[in-house]
């Protein structure tokens, strides 16, 4: 339905959502009202920013622009005048909300980086063409997130992408307003994260080069996406298992040399030192995201129940469970460690919920752990009270 307002003289539309296809908007604002005219987009039209830290946006607008119409326009701090588009916060806005108005300037407000990448996300999805000429619709728009978090995975460790393609994943997730990239680091496959700590747990070939991944980072934060990465872990672990048998695997008592195990060996002490070091490496590396995601999923620890240090370090941790010859209680145990040593690199975890939400009188999953459904329900998981929104952030920087 729509609705139409007489003031001063001015012919208004509030646009409802329904009427979607008249404006080529996705997702489509929760507001838009439509005014006469346009306003031409031209080489004297300049760009300004009102606070310093959306310079990166007023270059990636520009940029947008130019893919789109061949017209480049200039970024700068001036005065705004007649045919300027400006890009300033708002701190009455809330987090990812925005205001765009398109009259004689074009002035977009909102409450934080995130908002007006979105806003200016949307103002390239609102220029059209006609006679040679590019122009936007003149309006205002009100808009802000219906979810919270609104995400898209990518696993790069089965199936490698380069660095240009993430970039162009990103663009893709900015334009449609998607707020989180979860990069899927480990598998069976390969494991293509640059850990500086552990450099051997590299694939050859299929691994990210540390400048690569820092500079995916930001191109990341500049377009207001968060990349939450994931090392998936105990199970899908082959190819850094191999890598590393002395911290992951064991030690072949009739032989002294290491062997893997084929899953993190969590009755190894040194696994979890050398995941200490490599949960570091996450959190300096992905600096802009809250969250490290642990994997967790599919996981058969049956077969370290043969190992020798099993009991000593299931004795050692009072997993009387686990010495009984259920070994679910030791994987319980390790996701309870990886949880407490993200929270200590100031983190939030993230699992799949393979632990379903489950414990023993010796092992219980903390409530401060976010849990993705991967197998279960997920009505079970908010039944026992773990996290159903992801916390309120403003990005790290």
């Amino acid at each position: 339905m729509s609705i139409l307002l007489l003031a001063g003289g001015l012919m208004t539309m509030t646009v409802s959502a329904k009427q979607g296809s008249e404006m080529k908007v996705i997702p489509y604002p929760k507001k838009i009202t439509t005014l006469p005219g346009t306003f031409q987009l031209s080489n004297a039209t300049r760009v300004v920013v009102k606070d310093k830290t959306l310079v990166p946006l007023s270059e990636i607008l520009a940029d947008g622009i130019y893919r789109h119409t061949d017209i480049k326009l200039k970024a700068s701090s001036g005065a705004v005048a007649r045919g300027t588009i400006v890009l300033s916060l708002d701190p009455t806005l809330k987090e990812e909300e925005y205001t765009l108005v398109i009259g004689d300037t074009v002035e977009i407000k909102g409450g934080d980086y995130r908002a007006v990448a979105w806003a200016a996300a949307t103002l390239l999805q609102l220029i059209e063409t006609e006679g040679g000429k590019y122009y936007l619709p003149k309006l205002s728009i009100e808009d802000r997130p219906t979810a919270q978090y609104r995400g898209v995975m990518l696993d790069v460790a089965r199936r490698w992408h380069p660095a240009e393609t993430l970039k162009d994943t990103i663009t893709l997730l900015w334009m449609y307003k998607i707020n989180y990239l979860h990069l899927h680091l480990s598998d069976n496959q390969s494991f293509v994260f640059p850990s500086k700590s552990l450099p051997k747990l590299a694939t050859e070939g299929r691994s990210y080069s540390s400048a690569e991944m820092d500079d995916i980072v930001k191109f990341a934060d500049e377009h207001g996406v968060t990349i939450i990465p994931e090392i998936d872990m105990p199970g899908h672990a082959g190819s850094w298992v191999v890598k590393m048998p002395e911290a992951f695997g064991t030690t072949d008592p009739k032989t002294g040399k290491s062997r893997s195990v084929g899953i993190v060996n969590m009755v190894n002490e040194k696994a979890y030192t050398a995941l200490d070091k490599l949960i570091g490496d996450l959190a300096d590396v992905f600096k802009s995201s809250p969250y490290i995601h642990i994997g967790t999923d599919e996981v058969g620890a049956g077969g370290l129940i043969q190992l020798p240090e099993y009991k000593e370090y299931c004795e050692k941790h009072g997993l009387t469970e686990a010495l009984e010859g259920r070994a679910h209680e030791l994987y319980l145990h390790f996701v309870f460690r990886m949880n407490e040593m993200v929270r200590k690199h100031g983190r939030q975890t993230i699992a799949w919920s393979d632990f379903g939400g489950a414990g023993t009188p010796n092992v219980t999953i903390p409530t401060n752990l976010i849990a993705m459904a991967w197998t279960g329900s997920p009505v079970n998981l908010a039944q026992k009270k773990y996290p159903g929104e992801f916390k309120s952030e403003a990005q790290r920087r």
